[in-house]
């Protein structure tokens, strides 16, 4: 797990390595079962709120082609995994959720053998989707309940053989508040180690360790974002109402945005420090890559612009 390997193929190919050659390595196949989920995540998602084929191909584009994915492709390769977040966020919106114990189970086993910043995320929605189906009434106390130790517990066992817990000293390094989000990353093309992502928009300073925050839209998406503000504002599609439906989510993503700012709230080159308890200091270190987290937000906002 800590060493970037991806478990979840590093085990399975484990078992077929006498028949493999000496050089070896299986991240090919990873990319392109990443591309090939997150575009057929995507086209899920985007059934949810049109049964256009023409809005469903372009908004799948959208999808495959977000930045903040793509950029992955030039280091941590396992955070290359974005579908597993898309997915999450369909099992959350999907009306009629058959199996639900089966089918979260299955993609948090498979995303804790992925990657911990990804597992965090997905198992962050999963909870907005329990919480919130509960307190509406959805589920029943018994069954939630059920749901919540069985899948702690099969996650658990799932996360120590994959070797979470073989690290009992520097697991917790420094860094939380350096490797943050900026609040205007969802407008910034480039930035230290990102390169430039468009022609047109001009870059933003921030500062050194903004890189993992890493969240432009695009120029395409942040064209759509316009035309569909007034929309939004007018209330002409009932976005209130649909917010309302999902308030534990909201929650949920408000708080992986605020972990995601830090607590050095960087506005473009400008930042604003405030002091935190060094137990929560010391706890947030764990992720302290905090800028990653808003993964899960930035393709909400997507799918709310399509």
């Amino acid at each position: 797990m800590f060493s970037d390997s991806n478990p979840l193929l590093a085990i399975l190919f484990k078992l077929i390595a006498p028949l493999l050659p000496a050089v070896f390595q299986y991240f090919g196949i990873w990319l392109l079962a990443c591309f090939v989920l997150q575009a057929w995540f995507g086209w899920k998602l985007l059934g949810l709120i049109s049964d256009s084929i023409a809005i469903r191909i372009l908004g799948t584009g959208l999808f495959v082609f977000a930045p903040p994915m793509l950029w992955r492709l030039r280091c941590h390769l396992s955070l290359s995994g974005h579908f597993l977040i898309v997915a999450a966020l369909y099992l959350v919106l999907v009306p009629e959720l058959k199996r639900r114990r089966l089918v979260w189970g299955a993609l948090l086993t498979t995303t804790s053998m992925v990657n911990a910043y990804l597992f965090v995320m997905v198992g962050s929605l999963w909870v907005a989707d329990l919480a919130g189906k509960t307190i509406k009434r959805k589920l029943s106390l018994r069954r939630m309940a059920i749901e919540l130790i069985t899948i702690v517990l099969v996650t658990g066992i799932t996360c120590w053989q994959a070797g979470y817990f073989s690290v009992s000293d520097g697991l917790i390094g420094g860094g939380y508040g350096f490797i943050r989000l900026n609040l205007l990353s969802i407008f910034d093309c480039c930035g230290p180690h990102s390169g430039n992502w468009s022609y047109v928009l001009k870059d933003i300073p921030e500062a050194e360790g903004d890189y993992e925050g890493f969240n432009f839209l695009g120029l395409g998406v942040i064209f759509l974002l316009v035309c569909a503000l007034p929309k939004m504002i007018a209330g002409s599609f009932g976005l209130k109402e649909k917010i309302r439906r999902f308030p534990v989510l909201l929650v949920v993503l408000a708080g992986l945005t605020v972990f995601a700012v830090s607590n050095r709230v960087g506005f473009g080159s400008f930042v604003f420090e405030y002091p935190l308890p060094a137990l929560v200091l010391r706890a947030a270190n764990v992720f302290r890559s905090s800028g990653r987290m808003f993964w899960p937000v930035f393709y909400v906002i997507l799918f709310v612009v399509i």
